[in-house]
């Protein structure tokens, strides 16, 4: 393997990186869309055929519709360590309202940023295998032992697996070319791994291993769940997606209860996806620590909600709530909505509370009104006797109460052994009895990948170094870029190939990292932020200019000898 050298990036050349990520963004590929998702295969697909094949590359799609780049079989040497480039095209949904408006699947340009779906996760890792292979094509990039690979389901809400096994199962079976000594085969998932700091400079993220990602869908009263999860020894890392009261939407409740909507207190926050928002900072979860803690429901009822509670940890909750801030009010929640079972790893910017208090004066007002009825009252309640209890009766004791089912959607995110995951379910069912189930990939599909060790018993490190270090010796260079090796916060196509690959290649022969081009949730400096699966996703163009030379440093490394290539 060569030691990276410092490599120039051009204007121009940045601006057509730019154009591909732009292009990219502007093809509406959520994961849910099986037409949508091969329409950006298929952008991708004509782009390499037009590129390469010219110079004998293999340009293909696999049985779960992944695009494959390969160099001719004479052009890879196995004696030789090798680079898979893999990044996904499939992204999560989004609103025109999370981005001011704006389409978010027409990607749009400011003077700082590309803004729309995708920018970051993960079209600026596509957007490189493109642009690399133009730049090979056109002489002014070397080619390297191994090729790009495009996955096209990666993210949550796909009907379909995902499908970044199919690579796994090809290297299994000779079909993708494996090195042929040990740790020697590296996967680059080229996700949004890049950290914008303060004064300038980026770090740039490693990622060695890769938390756990578990749905489950749980149903209980708010207080009987928030106490649930607060019993947790992990709770932090179990976080609150999405929740509804079971079989009752917004609209139904309020003419339930002959409500206005301006009944609702509506709460805003900083949405996306699961991994990047903290508990303490999401409302949902606030509000079922306040109906647990806070809101006066501990223990109230028959269902004995907080009685399990450490009191050190009621305590402590219940000290963060009264500021009243996060949590947005101090009055015990009733009902509560917030997102869907349609984007289960996607925290979204609205929670909906309707208080208890509201729910109490609404009753007083029924009751009122019933008994101001006149003639013919008594003659009504017998009848209305026989009939089956209207939506208001069923939920008003309910909500008095704090105890309305609600289903709650919840996605581990820890770095805990899955044995302790599962004892951890094993808690909340026994809490929730015949409540929690899980969510689309059984716990070992869940399972995030661990490879730390291999990574850094490989040559790998040496070589990112290196081309960090060439970087920052660069007169160009602004400022000093660093590499920080920690775990994902959520999870890559790392632990989906992972899981995947034999025993004996996991780690052994095939070394998948995670680490690339785009960014990470971030402010711009306007005090927008834009937020990886949320509102005003953004590529932030000084910092993408910056890290390039890193990544096609890191790629060039890879390279064979001039006479392996007629380019």
């Amino acid at each position: 393997m060569k030691r990276p050298r410092p490599v120039a990036v051009s204007d121009e050349s940045f601006s057509a990186y730019l154009a591909h990520l732009s292009a990219l963004v502007s093809i509406r590929t959520v994961t849910s869309d099986a037409h949508a998702t091969a329409a950006g295969i298929e952008h991708c697909r004509k782009a390499l055929v037009a590129l390469l094949e010219p110079f004998g590359w293999r340009v293909s799609t696999d049985v779960e519709g992944n695009l494959r780049c390969e160099p001719r079989s004479d052009a890879i040497d196995p004696s030789r360590p090798l680079l898979w480039l893999c990044a996904h095209i499939d992204t999560v949904d989004a609103d025109p309202v999370d981005f001011g408006g704006h389409d978010p699947f027409s990607c749009r340009e400011t003077q700082s940023h590309l803004v729309g779906r995708g920018t970051n996760d993960c079209k600026a890792g596509v957007a490189f295998m493109l642009w690399y292979a133009e730049q090979l094509a056109a002489g002014a990039l070397p080619a390297f032992n191994g090729g790009f690979l495009v996955t096209r389901y990666e993210e949550a809400g796909s009907h379909q697996p995902r499908s970044a096994t199919a690579f796994a199962r090809s290297l299994a079976s000779g079909e993708l070319q494996l090195a042929e000594a040990p740790h020697k085969t590296f996967f680059m998932i080229l996700e949004n791994t890049v950290r914008l700091r303060p004064a300038g400079a980026a770090e740039i993220g490693v990622y060695d291993r890769e938390r756990h990602s578990v749905s489950l869908r749980c149903k209980g009263g708010l207080a009987a769940l928030g106490s649930a999860l607060l019993a947790l020894e992990d709770h932090v890392e179990w976080k609150t997606v999405s929740i509804w009261p079971t079989n009752v939407s917004e609209d139904a409740a309020l003419g339930a209860f002959g409500l206005a909507g301006s009944a609702l207190r509506v709460l805003a926050q900083e949405g996306g996806h699961s991994c990047t928002v903290r508990n303490a900072d999401n409302h949902v979860w606030r509000q079922l620590v306040r109906a647990a803690v806070g809101g006066g429901s501990a223990g109230d009822g028959d269902n004995g909600a907080g009685a399990a509670l450490p009191v050190s940890t009621v305590l402590a909750w219940s000290s963060s709530l009264t500021d009243g801030g996060a949590g947005g009010s101090d009055a015990a929640p009733g009902l509560l909505w917030s997102g869907s079972e349609a984007q289960p790893t996607r925290v979204s910017s609205r929670v909906a509370v309707l208080p208890r208090e509201a729910v109490a004066e609404a009753v007083v007002r029924s009751v009122a009104d019933r008994a101001g009825g006149g003639r013919g009252r008594e003659d009504r309640a017998a009848t209305e006797g026989c009939k089956p209890p209207s939506l208001a009766a069923q939920l008003s004791a309910a909500a008095l109460g704090g105890d309305v089912e609600h289903t709650l959607l919840l996605n581990y995110r820890g770095l805990r052994p899955l044995r302790e995951v599962r004892a951890q379910i094993a808690q909340l069912e026994a809490a929730l009895p015949s409540a929690v189930h899980l969510v689309g990939d059984d716990l070992e599909g869940g399972a995030g990948a661990q490879q730390a060790c291999f990574v850094a018993s490989s040559s790998l490190p040496r070589v990112l170094e290196a081309a960090i270090d060439g970087i920052n010796d660069g007169a160009a260079n602004e400022g000093t870029l660093t590499l920080k090796y920690e775990p994902n916060p959520g999870r890559s196509d790392a632990s989906h190939l992972w899981r995947g690959l034999p025993e004996e290649l996991r780690g052994e022969r095939v070394v998948p990292f995670t680490c690339g081009p785009g960014h990470r949730s971030h402010r711009d400096a306007e005090g927008t932020m834009r937020k990886t699966h949320g509102p005003n996703e953004g590529f932030h163009k000084a910092a993408g200019r910056q890290v390039l030379p890193f990544f096609v440093a890191a790629v060039a490394a890879f390279a064979l000898p001039d006479h392996k290539y007629d380019m």
